[in-house]
């Protein structure tokens, strides 16, 4: 008979294991790719190590604390696919830190969209405890003990050996670079699995990452500037003699990247609206159903008089408002497991939609119906270029139960900027905020006229159509504002979603909101209604894909604002020389031609006779990565406060 230690370990390991693989399972991850073997290596070392820790400890501890391994083995799993399920991303321990004291009133909702099927990453817990509850432990030999530690260490070094291989050819980053800098929490999850993340995530918290110089695909030996004849001429010579005084070999690969990046030629559509207000609407959770026309019918009238765009993208990263948000109006690409809006609050943007507008003597300020209880936008904003951040704590908004009316937001934004053209101004909404599961006053209001028009809708979407029902009126009062008083025709409005409805059933968003195709197909759940609106200017449908990371090259554009292209990571989606490449924060992407899974390491076209070859793949996935890398190190150094020169 197997002697009780051996016993317990056995089923204590297997039990770390099984947890281990059932969250790659219920996170949605592949669970049938060689990274599993890594994986298997990794967690069977550490359940090792582990249980020979708890045989130090006193014979009645043993039993206990090894369940407390689980339990917190599988606890985290459980948050962590819970957490997925909620935000449609994993978070780490980083991002749960910034955000903890901003999010404890959602711990209630949270806890009302834990799934059933979630709970079964406690079932190895559950056996191991049974199985061992009254077994009767005996000491462990010193030679038991030495041959597991020895067991511990081969399967820890195959483990680490594993981490430079089986990484595909077309990886941004390899295992070993998640494993020494899990920034990324879905990537790392994928490659290294659930516990070694938990080790490496809270190791990050207390020791420095290593930085490493940024590596570009072909490294630059000497700056080369090319000036071709183009209309939009920028000077650099106070650039490149600031990146010759620089000493940090960092930054001068920034000045050099940045500096190499081509400029594009203006086009037909520079300064189209040039010198007309210009007001920008972050709408939350801006989803097909909002546009609907017996329903909603000023936007759906500002969706077909004005520039629709039916293939808009917005890739959630980390604060899935917050880096909306901050990606639109500065074209800079968010690390994962960073808040933004929250960690650059000391930085300089001199590159802003705030801040560009300015350059032309407009009057620069921002609106929202809410406290900045979640994100600091008081302070971005004023860094960001805004004359004056308004919240709710300034304005006039009535609180109702759940979220405010935007249309309030409307009236009191208007009576501050429509008195100072020309203006900018920007404008996030709140009332299509979740949830929409449960009563409140916008949420409501409208039930018996939905009942008429979609009478087998289920109760969180007429939910959540009656909350964009409130949005429509009050779109239809700032229209409203700006004729009376004489600047509709001078005014431009731009209307994008943050995000889209979250917390709601993919398969509810599948059914009811799925006007223009598949949401289902690659990344098309992130796909979400955009409306560039003028009174004066007839409208077409565009269908080329774009991204929140286009918004300010296309405005700046549009306006003929004084800006530097190659500062911002998205491009003019007017000019038919670039091409949008949407970035997601597992550095997956897609463009026109499809889209790239990296967990699955696999390019999929939306037609199998226009694809891409692999090599175009590699290289765009070396440049998504490039992208990603050089953002990072803009923002973590405060790369432009040392470039006086850019501001």
């Amino acid at each position: 008979m197997m002697k009780s230690e051996v016993r317990l370990f056995v089923y204590f390991s297997l039990a770390f294991v099984m947890t281990d693989f059932l969250f790659h399972g219920l996170n949605g991850f592949n669970l049938y790719q060689i990274q599993s073997l890594r994986i298997l290596a990794l967690s069977f070392s550490l359940a090792t190590l582990l249980f020979l820790c708890a045989y130090l400890l006193p014979r009645t501890l043993r039993k206990i604390v090894l369940a407390f391994f689980l339990f917190v083995l599988a606890f985290v799993g459980f948050t962590q696919v819970s957490y997925h399920l909620y935000m449609n991303a994993n978070y780490s321990f980083t991002l749960l830190i910034s955000m903890f004291d901003r999010v404890q009133d959602y711990a209630g909702d949270f806890t009302g969209y834990l799934k059933l099927s979630s709970f079964v990453i406690f079932l190895p817990l559950i056996s191991f405890s049974f199985l061992v509850f009254k077994a009767r432990l005996e000491p462990i030999q010193a030679r038991m003990f030495l041959i597991l530690f020895g067991v511990a260490i081969a399967s820890h070094f195959l483990g680490r050996l594993s981490l430079y291989q089986f990484n595909q050819e077309s990886d941004a980053y390899t295992a070993y670079e998640l494993y020494a800098n899990p920034f990324s929490a879905d990537m790392s999850l994928n490659q290294l699995g659930l516990s070694t993340f938990i080790g490496v995530d809270t190791l990050a918290l207390f020791k420095p990452v290593k930085e490493e110089i940024i590596i570009l695909p072909e490294p630059i030996d000497e700056l080369v500037i090319s000036v071709p004849d183009f209309a939009r001429k920028i000077d650099d010579s106070a650039w490149i003699a600031s990146m010759a005084n620089e000493t940090s070999d960092v930054m001068k690969q920034i000045d050099a990247y940045l500096l190499n990046r081509p400029v594009p030629d203006k086009h037909a559509m520079t300064g189209f609206f040039k010198d007309k207000n210009m007001i920008l609407v972050m709408i939350e959770a801006f989803d097909w159903m909002a546009i609907d026309e017996q329903l909603t019918p000023t936007l759906y009238r500002m969706a077909n008089e004005g520039y629709f765009f039916d293939h808009y993208y917005a890739p959630q990263y980390s604060c899935a408002t917050g880096e909306s948000e901050f990606i639109a109006l500065t074209s800079l690409v968010p690390r994962s497991g960073i808040c933004s809006m929250n960690t650059y609050l000391d930085n300089e943007f001199p590159q802003t939609l705030f801040t560009l507008f300015n350059q032309n003597n407009y009057v620069s300020t921002s609106y929202h119906n809410y406290t900045d209880k979640f994100y600091d936008r008081t302070t971005m904003h004023q860094l960001f270029g805004s004359e004056h951040f308004y919240n709710r704590e300034e304005l006039d908004i009535p609180i109702l139960k759940g979220w405010p009316s935007d249309v309030n937001l409307m009236e009191e934004a208007f009576d501050l900027f429509g008195q100072k053209e020309p203006y900018f101004s920007f404008i996030i909404t709140s009332s299509t905020h979740f949830p929409y599961d449960e009563d409140s006053t916008l949420g409501n209001r409208y039930l018996d006229q939905i009942d008429l028009v979609h009478p087998d809708t289920p109760m969180n979407i007429k939910r959540y159509i009656s909350k964009a029902m409130e949005l429509d009126k009050a779109m239809a009062r700032l229209l409203e504002l700006l004729e009376t008083s004489g600047q509709l025709e001078d005014t431009v409005l731009m209307l994008f979603g943050d995000h889209f409805p979250l917390k709601t059933e993919r398969q509810d968003l599948l059914d009811y909101s799925n006007p223009m195709g598949d949401r289902n197909i690659g990344y098309d759940i992130n796909r979400l209604p955009m409306i560039l609106y003028h009174s004066e200017t007839k409208g077409e449908l565009i269908s080329k894909t774009m991204s929140s990371f286009d918004i300010l090259p296309t405005v700046a554009n549009l306006f003929d604002l004084n800006y530097d292209p190659r500062l911002a990571f998205g491009v003019d989606i007017f000019d038919e020389n670039q091409n949008a490449l949407v970035m997601y924060p597992a550095l997956t992407w897609n463009n026109d031609l499809g889209f790239y899974n990296v967990y699955k390491h696999r390019f999929t076209p939306y037609d199998a006779n226009n694809s891409l070859s692999d090599e175009e793949v590699k290289k765009i996935n070396e440049t998504v990565k490039i992208y990603a890398e050089i953002s990072y190190q803009i923002l973590k150094r405060d790369y432009f406060s040392h470039r006086e020169v850019l501001r």
